[in-house]
């Protein structure tokens, strides 16, 4: 009898980051649209920090977001694991 192996990815290993506004919020599904006006399709991971009604209000208030998210190897979608609003520009020490 023989076993079949197969190598699970680590999401740690692949994790990767995306930044832009949350335009469209379907559910657990999401799309993400960045600066140069790209589009990305996002599932919201099942041990993710929030759920899709947090999705809606970031999308409500027109916020940029920070979505860290791992590639799902045959779908059009990868898999966002967290999604956080991001403030761009860091406010700079005020000036004497």
């Amino acid at each position: 009898m023989h076993a079949l192996l197969a190598y699970v990815a680590d999401p740690a290993d692949t994790m990767q980051t995306s930044y832009g506004v949350i335009t469209l919020v379907q559910e657990h599904r999401f799309r993400l649209v960045d600066e140069q006006g790209a589009h990305a399709l996002f599932v919201l991971a099942h041990d993710a920090p929030l759920e899709w009604q947090d999705l809606e209000r970031l999308q409500l208030a027109g916020r940029e977001v920070r979505v860290s998210h791992a590639p799902a190897p045959g779908k059009i979608a990868a898999i966002a694991h967290d999604v956080v609003g991001h403030d761009r520009i860091a406010k700079q020490p005020e000036q004497e």
